[in-house]
């Protein structure tokens, strides 16, 4: 946060300022005073009140939109007549205004802005051109200058000095504060014996008042409405720079920080060493893995050649030692598969999905299940389809899945357990139902 000044800081603020008056050059002066002569004039000066029906627009009294539609809005002010004036020229009632138009009071135009800048709006050149630049800034709001300093590159002196300020800088000014700062230049008050109300300035270039505080603890910057200030001084804003904030936080916060970025560096390279031995204990297991898959398949291949041998004998062999035989090949195709797809997972890259289905059809899907579920059809009570048929699917997959409900029905439920599959249209339903009680049903615990 913003600590408060102290006295003795506001003493040193206070210095600096006397001692830059006192040796800086100045660039020029200006005394509102002259400038804005009449109180009409120093209208101009004060805050602006935009006009109070809310449903208008201040830009549309530059152009014909809704033409005497808001008469009714400014025939309570005292300037009606000048205001009327203006409203038929810009419906077109009027083509031409005289010269005496600008500078005859009233200056302001019940809607806020003053006539001069409605001259503005309405032709930027051709009006203001024919009249004279110079002629007519007297005329103007003082909040308006910026607007045409946008337009026109260099302003007369002084215009080009007060266009420099915001509004809230050009507020502090007329109000008659000190100092005032705007983007270019500073104004300093010049002090008068004979009257405190003098609106006389001195101006100086800002780049020579940043010059001079440099060396202090302080930077200065134009006063704006949501600025945070170390200290608000009328039309500047003080504040600390950041070597001397540091300075004033207490000794036991900067400890109490230093020690949170310690522990906080410390808790980070903890992370970053834990992720790594994660990471490369991860991958020892994934090489282990494709090692031991890569040696699977030598022994696997020998299997096959002498399935492939001993297929040429079972011609021979009675039915028993052929279906021994058919459940040995069984075994032997399914671990070559399990071989496949550890190496299919353990691939580096991207894969699409986790799993390689190969769909194949089976011609008897009642054979399939007694096939599969041979080693447990003792245990179980299995039913088959009353009118078999052919289905496609990946084998390897579904026996692993349908054996998998099994074994679990016969480890943790009770029995008699019944198995049994149906098809409806292209689905296929596989349900293994035993007679277990659950203990707990929630599902969260269930399915973990």
């Amino acid at each position: 946060g913003d600590p408060a000044a102290t006295p003795s800081e506001l003493r040193e603020m206070n210095n600096i300022k006397s001692k830059f008056n006192r040796i800086a050059k100045k660039v020029n002066s200006v005394s509102l005073d002259k400038i804005y002569n009449t109180g009409s004039l120093q209208m101009l000066l004060r805050p602006v009140s935009s006009f109070q029906n809310s449903d208008y627009d201040q830009s549309l009294y530059s152009t014909s939109k809704d033409c005497f539609n808001t008469i009714q809005g400014i025939s309570n002010f005292s300037d009606f007549e000048k205001a009327y004036i203006w409203e038929e020229l810009r419906c077109g009632r009027r083509k031409n205004i005289s010269v005496d138009f600008l500078s005859t009071p009233p200056y302001m135009h019940p809607s806020g802005l003053s006539y001069a800048y409605l001259i503005y709006l309405r032709n930027p050149l051709t009006q203001i051109d024919d009249i004279g630049l110079a002629n007519v800034l007297r005329f103007f709001h003082i909040s308006e200058l910026p607007h045409l300093k946008k337009r026109f590159s260099e302003l007369p002196i002084p215009f080009q000095y007060l266009a420099d300020l915001s509004e809230l800088a050009s507020l502090e000014l007329v109000q008659g504060a000190h100092y005032v700062l705007g983007k270019k230049y500073l104004f300093i008050k010049r002090m008068d014996l004979f009257s405190n109300h003098s609106f006389h300035y001195n101006v100086y270039a800002r780049p020579d008042f940043d010059i001079f505080i440099k060396n202090t603890s302080y930077s200065v910057q134009p006063l704006s409405s949501n600025q945070s200030c170390f200290y608000r001084d009328e039309g500047m804003c003080w504040t600390l720079r950041f070597t001397d904030r540091v300075q004033l936080i207490p000794l036991g916060h900067l400890a109490l920080l230093a020690i949170s970025i310690i522990i906080t560096l410390m808790v980070v390279v903890l992370l970053i060493n834990r992720l790594k031995l994660q990471r490369l204990e991860e991958e020892q297991k994934r090489l282990a893995l494709q090692v031991l898959g890569h040696e699977f398949r030598t022994p696997i291949a020998s299997l096959l050649l002498s399935l492939e041998n001993l297929s040429k004998k079972m011609e021979c062999d009675d039915d028993e030692t052929q279906e021994e035989y058919l459940r040995l090949s069984s075994a032997i195709h399914r671990l070559q598969r399990l071989t496949e797809m550890s190496r299919n997972y353990l691939r580096v890259g991207p894969r699409k999905s986790l799993l390689h289905l190969e769909y194949k059809t089976v011609e008897s899907l009642n054979d399939f299940f007694e096939q599969m579920l041979g080693p447990y059809l003792d245990q179980i009570d299995f039913s088959g389809l009353n009118e078999d048929r052919s289905f496609t699917l990946d084998e390897y997959w579904m026996g692993i899945c349908c054996k998998n409900l099994v074994e679990n029905a016969l480890a943790h439920g009770e029995r008699p357990i019944r198995v049994s599959f149906e098809i409806n249209e292209e689905l296929l339903t596989y349900t293994v139902e035993d007679q277990g009680q659950l203990i707990n049903t929630d599902l969260k615990t269930l399915t973990e």
